[in-house]
């Protein structure tokens, strides 16, 4: 949750930003992908793992794009962020240490 706002990833390989004491849709995001991880939120923006092997950072005001990193495998593991890094780990059996 950010703000007023919670994010659910979905089957459908979207995320999903909803209003959470109304459920209105603020905004989505495709993957084109299924969503596999939890988002975890950290200043701002969010972060989460596809099975397509992408990690993303999306606005978390916006939902606009911020960065994706491609790793070799689905990212199943829903990432961790302490001070500016992202940890998250991969099915090619690899942990990412990536900037926020």
């Amino acid at each position: 949750m950010v703000g007023t706002r919670v994010f659910i990833g979905g089957v459908d390989g979207i995320m999903y930003a909803l209003e959470a004491k109304t459920g209105r849709l603020s905004w989505k995001f495709d993957t084109s992908s299924q969503i596999t991880s939890s988002p975890r939120s950290d200043g701002g923006k969010i972060f989460f793992g596809a099975a397509d092997g992408l990690v993303y950072a999306l606005d978390a005001g916006t939902g606009s794009l911020l960065w994706k990193f491609q790793t070799n495998g689905p990212v199943v593991s829903s990432p961790a962020v302490q001070e500016g890094i992202v940890y998250i780990g991969s099915m090619d059996h690899q942990v990412y240490a990536l900037r926020a």
